[in-house]
């Protein structure tokens, strides 16, 4: 896996970083600040696949956002 745990950063899937509460707050700051745009998932999370990646992602954003 490419020695993950020697990596100073490593990119995870939304939520398994920063929590749901976290999201909800950036989430809320965009919407203050006047944005209504796109939120575009970036994977990049080894310990899964695309697919799953991205299934998760979708999932933690549509309950901060919903």
């Amino acid at each position: 896996m490419d020695q993950l745990s020697d990596r100073a950063w490593s990119y995870v899937t939304l939520g398994r970083g920063h929590d749901a509460s976290w999201w909800r707050g950036f989430s809320q700051s965009l919407r203050m600040v006047g944005y209504d745009g796109v939120l575009s998932i970036e994977h990049e999370d080894q310990s899964l696949s695309s697919l799953e990646g991205v299934r998760e992602s979708v999932e933690l954003l549509r309950e901060v956002l919903g």
